[in-house]
């Protein structure tokens, strides 16, 4: 085991340190300590981070931070910190330590232990009139920061402070120094100057609210060249982004006419308070001081919460001050139907439903992937850059999601009920601890924490879209469409090639049917499935139907609430609860052909996984794992059923899964 630490190949070296953790093995510290010292592969050098943080005691780490390989200090301070086993006195000396990296580590830990980025720009990178003021703030001190004003990147002779005011378009970039070194990334960004030819009515000054019916019969006839002026001088960009125009203070728009039709888009204008994307409802903290703030969650920890108000200025408060912390179902956006006339609101709206993603570039399909100009009673379907968009009777149904640079594998966003309701989580999410939940549950995906010892499930190793297996296609109510996904490590070996089967059907009138299969195949080597949750096909629910707000969680077996049905086997799953008279929510079943009883992960907060790739699925090997020898394949199927009925009766899922 200790000659397979210096193997030449990571995979191996990986295997090693893995092994030396899990048989606790403590005697093996030093040759872990070595192996840090050198270690260039990161994911490598994470293994042996952890394990040195699970088997060597805190003194034995606080006494390897004296080493002078940087490797290992670098490798003893994570470890500690992941641990919390240092105090901020201690941490301090670290930033100005002769290695770049550590040195980073240390100042970025200490800045968000304080509730601030490394270096905060205030107001951040994007679209302004006449002139803006930009500040620099370090998160940490003593510390110096320096910037440039062309795009290069900052040294230690560059301009310090603050750049003060701009009045043309800048590209400012700043870096923190320690000492003359530099501490961490550089941030910044592009300052563009904007002018706007149009003149709004002042607050007020449209003598009637303008209303959803005036603007929708104006759009056939609206210009949305005049979109873009438009957005500038309604103070549009100063919360959202649109390409390379404007903030993502709020949700970003630059492909909303992929995901919404222009009847919610004028609402939310004219009305916002009547939808709020998840995430981006008004939130109120006061604290022991008598201060109050207002605002959109951007982040938190447990040591404080990053706010940003109303003015776009982000504050960081310290949780332990908090008296009171209120989500309100209160939208932060002003309403504007008394400040956008219907026509200059149907231009906008006729830009924005313009916005769409790029066309693709990369993306290879055969003839009948093209766009389809298909239309059916019901379901349709259209082929976009890096999603398959299907609508049901020309609203929104479901967005297959084929490529995405955050959440690097398959996935289907936007699917409310057929007759509208939204129900799963849209996309951005809430920004919620930890912050890692935004990427890795996207809305409905099909991912794995473990196979060959790589974590497809937090983004660690991708599912790449190759190509089309099969193209999307209409048939009898139903689209279908395969997709090639190699499953790719962080170390870039492929473990399996499984094709995605998908299938889009309307249920009983009142639900969405979505299946989704997955082949295994073998890539030429055995594949070991680790024992763990997160080991199949997932669904978040939106924050309105999880427990807090009267969302039941129940099972085949009768088991009712998160924590009892959580780990038990059944046939399915569902999350539920009654709005208005109607039964909104969704389900999961398991097909009877899979290979092994499936178990369930079920949290209050709305996540259902059905785990299906445990011990279970072969005979264990010797070492615990389950392992699939090549030319072995596993099936797994399951299905989504996204229901909202039309009165309250109670659901019998055991019947709906019998005719499914």
């Amino acid at each position: 085991m200790v000659a397979a630490l210096q193997a030449p190949e990571p995979r191996v070296r990986f295997a090693a340190v893995q092994a030396i953790a899990q048989a606790k093995q403590r005697h093996h510290v030093p040759q872990l300590t070595d192996v840090a010292a050198t270690e260039s592969d990161r994911v490598t050098f994470y293994a042996v981070w952890q394990a040195l943080r699970e088997l060597a005691a805190p003194p034995a780490l606080q006494g390897l931070l004296k080493d002078g390989r940087a490797g290992v200090r670098r490798a003893a301070l994570l470890a500690l910190l992941e641990s919390r086993a240092l105090a901020a006195p201690a941490v301090q000396p670290f930033v100005q330590d002769s290695d770049p990296v550590t040195a980073g580590i240390a100042a970025s830990w200490l800045a968000k232990s304080a509730g601030n980025p490394l270096i905060d720009i205030y107001p951040k990178p994007g679209d302004f009139f006449d002139s803006v003021n930009v500040r620099l703030t370090p998160g940490i001190k003593p510390a110096t920061l320096r910037y440039t004003l062309d795009g290069s990147e900052p040294t230690a002779r560059s301009e310090k402070g603050g750049p003060g005011r701009f009045t043309s378009t800048t590209t400012l970039k700043a870096a923190l120094f320690v000492n003359d070194q530099k501490v961490g990334n550089s941030v910044g960004g592009v300052y563009r100057k904007r002018d706007s030819h149009v003149k709004l009515p002042a607050l007020g000054g449209v003598d009637q609210p303008t209303t959803v019916s005036q603007v929708l019969a104006l759009l056939p006839t609206a210009n949305p060249q005049r979109g873009p002026d438009l957005f500038t001088a309604a103070a549009c960009v100063a919360c959202h982004r649109v390409g390379d125009t404007g903030r993502t203070v709020g949700p970003d728009l630059s492909a909303i006419g992929d995901r919404d039709d222009a009847d919610s888009v004028i609402r939310s204008i004219l009305l916002p308070n009547q939808i709020i994307v998840e995430g981006y409802s008004l939130l109120t903290v006061t604290t022991k001081d008598g201060q109050a703030y207002a605002g959109i969650l951007e982040s938190e920890n447990d040591r404080s919460l990053n706010v940003v108000q109303l003015n776009g200025e982000s504050v960081a408060i310290d949780r332990a001050t908090i008296t009171n912390r209120q989500s309100i179902h209160q939208s932060p956006m002003p309403a504007f139907d008394r400040v956008l006339a219907p026509a200059q609101l149907a231009d906008l709206v006729a830009w924005l439903m313009a916005q769409r993603a790029l066309p693709e570039k990369t993306e290879t399909v055969t003839p009948r992937a093209k766009k389809s100009a298909a239309v059916s009673p019901g379901l349709t379907w259209g082929l976009k850059a890096e999603r398959l968009a299907i609508h049901h009777d020309g609203g929104p149904a479901a967005d297959a999601i084929f490529k995405n640079d955050q959440t690097v594998r398959p996935q289907v966003q936007n699917l409310p009920a057929p007759s509208g309701q939204p129900g799963m989580r849209q996309p951005p999410p809430a920004a919620t601890a930890p912050s890692a939940h935004a990427p890795i549950h996207p809305g409905r995906w099909l991912a794995f924490g473990d196979i060959n010892g790589q974590d497809f499930w937090r983004n660690q190793g991708r599912i790449e879209h190759v190509k089309w297996a099969t193209a999307p296609a209409l048939s009898g109510g139903h689209i279908t469409f395969a997709t090639e996904n190699p499953l790719v490590g962080a170390d870039d070996q492929t473990p399996a090639v499984p094709p995605w089967r998908l299938a889009l059907s309307l249920s009983k009138g009142h639900a969405f049917l979505l299946t989704w299969a997955a082949d295994f195949i073998s890539a030429g080597t055995e594949r070991v499935w680790g024992d763990q949750e997160e080991m199949g096909l997932g669904g978040r629910l939106a924050t309105s139907f999880t427990k807090k707000n009267g969302g039941a969680v129940v099972n085949r077996a009768g088991l009712r609430g998160a924590k009892a049905a959580w780990g038990k086997p059944a046939a399915w799953a569902a999350y539920s609860r009654e709005i208005n008279g109607r039964v909104l929510g969704a389900a999961i079943f398991s097909a009877e052909a899979n290979p092994t009883p499936i178990w369930w992960q079920r949290r209050d907060d709305g996540l259902m996984v059905v785990n299906g790739c445990v011990q279970r699925v072969r005979l264990p090997a010797a070492n615990g794992p389950s392992v699939l020898n090549t030319p072995d394949s596993l099936k797994l199927h399951s299905g989504l059923w996204r229901l909202a009925t039309l009165d309250s009766a109670t659901i019998d899922f055991s019947k709906v899964n019998l005719a499914l």
